[in-house]
């Protein structure tokens, strides 16, 4: 073989080898969907909510979620012990969203009132069934339901 041959086949691999490369600043298409992400924020013990009545209560209490610029947002607010250190955390299994809210502190005779704000983003449309569970805190006070609701993702 020639030299002349060798070199005509290398630069043939070559430019083989780089023609297969994904160019600089361009993205391959890919089909699998961002999976949802989720965040949280607990409020300060509010102990105003030991003032309201039953009736007042029972909304103060309520589920609240919308749909809004691609983020499902969830309100609620709990009533539970004041020195609490409570944290949340998302599990989801086909189209059922489960947030678990947790007491990592301590336990104490005095009660306040907390507002936990969720918000799940990338989720794709659907229809998908909410729980909201909590306060666990230890093999004392075991998960409770305190809000479901039927959810509606349109699609884009």
């Amino acid at each position: 073989m020639k030299k002349k041959d060798v070199i005509g086949i290398l630069l043939l691999f070559g430019l083989l080898l780089t023609s297969c490369q994904p160019q600089p600043g361009v993205v391959p298409p890919t089909n699998t969907p961002v999976p949802p992400s989720f965040s949280y924020k607990i409020g300060a013990c509010d102990q105003q909510a030991l003032n309201l009545t039953s009736d007042e209560m029972q909304k103060w209490k309520a589920l609240h979620w919308q749909y809004k610029n691609g983020t499902l947002v969830i309100d609620q607010n709990v009533m539970y012990v004041c020195c609490a250190k409570i944290q949340a955390s998302m599990k989801m299994t086909d189209h059922a969203i489960t947030i678990r809210e947790e007491n990592v502190g301590e336990v104490c005779k005095c009660m306040c009132g907390y507002h936990f704000h969720a918000e799940i983003a990338n989720l794709q449309p659907g229809q998908y069934q909410l729980q909201l569970l909590g306060v666990k805190y230890k093999d004392i006070h075991p998960w409770e339901t305190l809000g479901k609701a039927e959810i509606s993702i349109p699609g884009n």
